[in-house]
């Protein structure tokens, strides 16, 4: 089984180093397309539950007890949430399309690895399962 949290968290990832535009005048910063990022949100919140849901059954079906975290699941969408809120805080810059946001590139990085360790345990044992 295959978390799609996980995939999705490797997207948004990639969204935000690789896709987004450096910007050499703000050393740190980058300009990242905001509606992309919260459509990776939306679809982490959205995705998220039957994650775990399915996990939690793929565990039962092999006789290993999930364990029952509630305060980690809290924590994730707790770290989703500065996540979002980053953006929120952001300086916002209309460019042709769409609205950037300004946000500094570290920050982001610290928050996406909040994020992944927060990640219910479930969703890392059955990675450690199919390695």
């Amino acid at each position: 089984m295959k978390s799609k949290t996980k995939a999705i968290l490797k997207d948004l990832e990639e969204y935000i180093t690789i896709k987004s535009y450096k910007l050499p005048i703000f050393k740190g910063y980058t300009a990242v397309n905001k509606r992309g990022v919260e459509q990776f949100i939306d679809t982490l919140y959205a995705t998220l539950p039957e994650d775990v849901y399915q996990a939690r059954q793929y565990l039962k079906s092999l006789d290993i007890e999930p364990e029952n975290h509630k305060e980690e699941k809290n924590e994730v969408y707790d770290n989703i949430r500065d996540l979002e809120s980053e953006l929120d805080t952001s300086v916002e810059v209309p460019l042709t399309f769409s609205k950037y946001a300004i946000v500094n590139i570290n920050k982001l990085e610290q928050i996406l690895d909040k994020i992944y360790t927060s990640l219910p345990k479930e969703l890392t044992t059955i990675e450690k399962l199919n390695k």
